[in-house]
């Protein structure tokens, strides 16, 4: 598949996602939500571990394989606020605003790997940070 239909394919899934964590957060609290996400999500590693089977290896002994463990963390630490965020608040808000996460990359990506800044870029940033503000102030 290209990388389009892929992402597009992500983008649906990504929206079941949000939909159906709000429609749950109505009947569990956010840190039974966030176990039993964690446990939906752990049920794929033997599907994973099969489907890459030729490529994937257990390689503990580079700094690599910590930092992928790390970003798991990173998942489990923004499951967690998110869950909470959308307990509280309206789907329709926290989803948008959480899924601004790329103005985070962009930045670090500019600052930490030396990647261009492009007007477009910086543009891109500013409307969303002015979403941001406008779904956070409206009613």
């Amino acid at each position: 598949m290209s990388w389009l239909t892929l992402s597009l394919v992500c983008l649906f899934v990504y929206g079941l996602w949000g939909f159906f964590s709000k429609f749950v957060s109505a009947e569990l609290n956010a840190p039974s939500l966030l176990i039993y996400s964690l446990l939906g999500s752990s049920l794929g590693i033997p599907l994973y571990i099969f489907s890459y089977r030729e490529s994937f290896s257990f390689q503990w002994q580079n700094g690599w394989t910590y930092l992928g463990i790390l970003v798991g963390v990173f998942t489990s630490l923004g499951a967690f606020l998110f869950f909470n965020a959308i307990a509280q608040g309206e789907a329709s808000k926290v989803v948008v605003i959480t899924s601004l996460y790329p103005i985070v990359t962009t930045m670090l990506a500019v600052f930490f790997l030396n990647e261009a800044v492009s007007l477009s870029k910086v543009m891109g940033i500013l409307l969303c940070l002015v979403g941001i503000i406008v779904l956070s102030s409206s009613k």
